[in-house]
Parts: structure tokens; C-alpha cells; sequence
């Protein structure tokens, strides 16, 4: 039988890691062959490496592999470059690199690659690709990739490609190629190709807006393809669907029944074709 003492090193240090993480701040972590680079087991601040830690707190700067088993507790100053795994989440301030959570990922800025099980939360901006098993949820800005199984939201602008389940929405604009199963909102505008089963609303609407549902808009330059479009400031461009609404036309409106209210009387409401292109 063996003996204790024959147990291997290695999983010895890793249980005593452990323990020391449940046991707070107060205990030192176990680096080699220093304290700044190589292997860390423990909450190292500052770190080269391989890392790998309980739960992440008051971390300053890691570049590396980052490997956590709990979410982060007030992490909010970090700088983790690298790959980061979290079995629950990896976050704290900036996330540079690949971020893995097997249930989400959270930060106050992302650049790079990120995935969570469940979602992928930025309390301010993101950039490069990020996928959530439910959803992405950012209070700025996206540039870049965002997949979200149930929707992407974005409280600024989403520019790239984005690909929402049910929806998309962003507070300011939503730029370059947009696809929702739903519905696609943006407060100021939609620019390039937005996409949506059943509903597409924003202020402006610049290039081509595609739904089986409701299109409505303030103004539109470009194309426009729903059941029904309305347009309630000025259409610049051309709009098919079974009911085109528009009060100043500027284009071409075809359909099973067109109104342009800047035309006179007589040729504001037309079947099949209207248009006005003065």
C-alpha cells in the first residue's frame, strides 16, 4: 500500500491551492519558479503564466492562461490577457483574448473572443466576436461578431454582424448585416442589410430593411420589403409590400395598396404602383 508521502506532488499542491483560495485573501498563493511568472496556484495579482485559481479577486494584471473554477469576486480594476476559463465565469475589468465561461462570461470591456454557456454581460464596450448560449448584453458598444441564442442588445451601437434568436436592439444605431428570427430595433438608425421574421422599427433607415412583418420608420433611403412599410417622414428609394405608407415619397412604392400623401388627391392612394420622384 502506499504511503502518504508518496502521494504526487502535484496534486498535493493543487489541494493545498485550493484550500488556500477558500481561505481568503490572506493566504499566499504558491508560484514557481517565481512569484510573477511560470505557475501560480492561488489569487496571484499580478501574473505570467499559468494561473490557476478558486475565484479571482482584487487581480490587477495577468497575461496568460487564467484558469478559475467561481466567478470573480470585486475584480473590477483587472487586466486579464490571454485565455481565460472559468467553470462559472470568467470576468473582472478588461478581457483581452479567448474568454470561456461554462456559464457566462462578464466584463467591463471584452477585446477579443467570448463565449458563455448561458450569455456574455459588458458593462461597457466589446469588441471582436462574442457568442451566448441566451444572450449578449452590453451597455455600449459592439463592434465585430455578436450571436445570441435568444437576442444581442447593445445600449449604443452594434456594428458588424449580428444574429439574434428573437431580437436585436441597440439604444443608437445598428450597422452592417443584422438577422433576428424576431424583431431588430434601433433608436437613430439601421445602416447596411437588417433582416427580421416579423417586426423592423428605427428612426432612419439606410439600405436594405427586410421583414415578413411590420417595417416602420421615420425616413428611408434604400429598399424596403415587408408586409407592411410605413414611412412616416420621407422614403427616398423604393418600398415593396402589401401596404406602403408613406407622407413624403421620393421613390417608388409597389404593392397591393400605396398611399403617398405628398402627391395630389387623386393619386395619394393607388393600387399596385405609386410613386412621386421630384
Amino acid at each position: 500500500m502506499n504511503s502518504p508521502s508518496r502521494f504526487p506532488l502535484a496534486a498535493a499542491v493543487a489541494v493545498w491551492a485550493i484550500v488556500c483560495s477558500f481561505v481568503g485573501a490572506g493566504a499566499a498563493p504558491l508560484a514557481f519558479p517565481s512569484s510573477e511568472y511560470g505557475l501560480c496556484l492561488g489569487n496571484s495579482p499580478v501574473f505570467n503564466g499559468l494561473r490557476i485559481d478558486l475565484r479571482d479577486r482584487d487581480v490587477r494584471q495577468i497575461r496568460g492562461v487564467n484558469l478559475t473554477l467561481w466567478a470573480p469576486g470585486d475584480n473590477e480594476k483587472s487586466r486579464i490577457s490571454g485565455l481565460s476559463i472559468g467553470l462559472v465565469a470568467p470576468g473582472g475589468g478588461t478581457l483581452i483574448g479567448i474568454s470561456l465561461g461554462g456559464v457566462g462570461v462578464a466584463a467591463n470591456n471584452i477585446y477579443g473572443l467570448a463565449a458563455g454557456g448561458l450569455g456574455v454581460g459588458v458593462a461597457g464596450k466589446a469588441s471582436g466576436i462574442l457568442i451566448g448560449g441566451l444572450g449578449i448584453g452590453i451597455d455600449e458598444d459592439l463592434r465585430g461578431i455578436g450571436i445570441g441564442g435568444l437576442g444581442v442588445g447593445a445600449g449604443g451601437n452594434v456594428s458588424g454582424f449580428a444574429v439574434g434568436g428573437l431580437a436585436i436592439g441597440a439604444g443608437k444605431a445598428v450597422r452592417g448585416l443584422a438577422l433576428a428570427g424576431g424583431a431588430i430595433g434601433a433608436g437613430d438608425r439601421i445602416a447596411g442589410l437588417a433582416a427580421a421574421g416579423g417586426w423592423l422599427r428605427t428612426s432612419r433607415l439606410r439600405g436594405l430593411g427586410l421583414t415578413a412583418g411590420y417595417l416602420s420608420c421615420e425616413d428611408l433611403t434604400g429598399l424596403g420589403l415587408a408586409s407592411i412599410v410605413r414611412v412616416r417622414g420621407t422614403q427616398r428609394g423604393v418600398t415593396v409590400a402589401l401596404l406602403n405608407l408613406a407622407r413624403h415619397l421620393h421613390g417608388v412604392q409597389l404593392g397591393l395598396l400605396n398611399c403617398a400623401r405628398n402627391n395630389p388627391p387623386a393619386l395619394r392612394w393607388l393600387p399596385v404602383l405609386n410613386l412621386h420622384l421630384r
